[in-house]
C-alpha cells in the first residue's frame, strides 16, 4: 500500500478490492499473510481516494464507504469522511 499525503490518496494494490463491495484481497496475494488484515486498517481516516491494482478507483461518498469498511475491520470509532474534510 501507498498513501499520498497532499492529496489524501491511498493506493492499495491487491490488498483490498472493490467489486459492488469493499473485501480483502485474497491470503494468497498478501506479502505477508500475519500483517495482511491490520496493514488497511492503518490507512488515514480522512482519505479522498482510493485507488485498486484492478478496477475503478473510489472518490468522495465511495471512498467514505470504504472507509467504513476498515473501520468496521478495525472497530474504530467513525472519524471525519472525505464528505466533511473541506
Amino acid at each position: 500500500m501507498l498513501f499520498h499525503e497532499p492529496t489524501r490518496t491511498a493506493l492499495v494494490g491487491d490488498a483490498a478490492f472493490h467489486r459492488g463491495e469493499s473485501a480483502l484481497g485474497p491470503a494468497v496475494l498478501a506479502a505477508d499473510q500475519a500483517l495482511r488484515t491490520g496493514s488497511p486498517t492503518r490507512l488515514p481516516h480522512d482519505l479522498r481516494a482510493v485507488g485498486f491494482a484492478h478496477g475503478t478507483g473510489l472518490v468522495g461518498a465511495d471512498a467514505d464507504a470504504f472507509l467504513g469498511f476498515l473501520r468496521a475491520m478495525s472497530g474504530r470509532s467513525p472519524g471525519p469522511t472525505s464528505s466533511s474534510t473541506p
